[in-house]
Formats: structure tokens, C-alpha cells, sequence
């Protein structure tokens, strides 16, 4: 579901708007994986937290595994990794990236080590959570919105996003 009247697949990227604008991805059980890989293009146009990729958070209902690409407001990378007992893996990365300039951003999970790139280059690693893939239920899959925290903060994309993937292993660094 595709929550935009003037959206078109394939041809460009998709422009959000900040406020509502979403993509809703079905069988979202695809995406129960042991290890992968996050992967989009973004171009930043406000100044909130922009939520690029998100998988299994429901209302913040923290119920099952999941885990979340997005970049805040400052400029800085936040992927996280987690599972329903609120532990998990997280790393906010300060490299403030440049609004209103394209960026391709990366978060990598593989048993016990989840890693985050910015255009390219490595920029951390945190191996101090625990996720679990088997006790994911699926509850909701978007590009454009992330939500997270246990108030259930929503975190709507303001600008340009292109070619998000997903693949179902950890990509190398020479691959990313």
C-alpha cells in the first residue's frame, strides 16, 4: 500500500512529505532474517528525525525482534537491532550527514554484531545486544516511517528516498 496519491513506482525516488507519507510493505514475513542488510539512498529536506526503513515496530509495541534504519535530525545515522525484552543492538553515529545532499546509508546484522555505513566507508560496530529473528511476527514494514521507543515515536521521512533493499544476509564491506 502506498499511502500517496502522486507517487509513482520506478522512474526516480519517492518524496515525503514529513507528515504521512509512507510505503507499506506486505508479507512483511519476509523480512524475519537472521542476518541482513539495509540499504537506501536519502536526501534530507527538514529538520526532524527521518525514518528511512522500518521493520516489525508496531505503536512502539516493542512485541517481537526488529530492527530500523533512519537518520536524525542532526545530520547523525541511527540503525538499531532489537528484541522484545528491550535489549538489543543500537548505534547512533554523529557524522552529521549534509541536508539536501543524496547519502547512501547501510546497516549490516549478523550474529551478534550489527554495523552501520555511511557513502561507503565503515563507520561503527556494536556487538553488545541480542536479536532474534525466530520470534518475529511482522507486525509492520514501512519505508518512509519509523516508529520506536516505548511512547511509540513516529518518525516521518522529509525528503528524497531511492532504491531501498533488503537483502537476506550481511553484505561485505567490498560489497557495500
Amino acid at each position: 500500500t502506498i499511502n500517496k496519491t502522486d507517487y509513482k513506482l520506478g522512474g526516480g525516488s519517492g518524496k515525503f512529505d514529513g507528515v504521512n507519507d509512507r510505503v507499506d510493505i506486505a508479507n512483511r514475513n519476509n523480512f524475519a532474517l537472521a542476518s541482513w542488510t539495509v540499504s537506501a539512498w536519502f536526501k534530507q529536506e527538514g529538520s526532524n528525525d527521518n525514518g528511512i526503513f522500518n521493520h516489525n515496530w508496531l505503536s512502539g509495541e516493542n512485541t517481537d525482534s526488529h530492527y530500523h534504519l533512519l537518520v536524525q535530525t542532526d545530520g547523525d545515522l541511527y540503525c538499531l537491532a532489537g528484541d522484545d525484552d528491550g535489549s538489543g543492538f543500537t548505534i547512533v553515529y554523529a557524522n552529521n550527514l549534509l541536508k539536501g545532499v543524496w547519502h547512501h546509508v547501510v546497516c549490516t546484522y549478523s550474529v551478534g554484531s550489527l554495523k552501520s555505513y555511511a557513502d561507503g566507508s565503515f563507520v561503527s560496530e556494536d556487538t553488545t545486544g541480542t536479536y532474534n529473528a525466530a520470534t518475529d511476527a511482522g507486525d509492520t514494514d514501512d519505508i518512509g516511517r519509523v516508529v520506536r521507543g516505548a511512547g511509540g515515536q513516529i518518525d516521518w521521512a522529509k525528503g528524497l528516498i531511492d532504491e531501498v533493499s533488503v537483502w537476506n544476509r550481511t553484505l561485505s564491506s567490498a560489497e557495500i
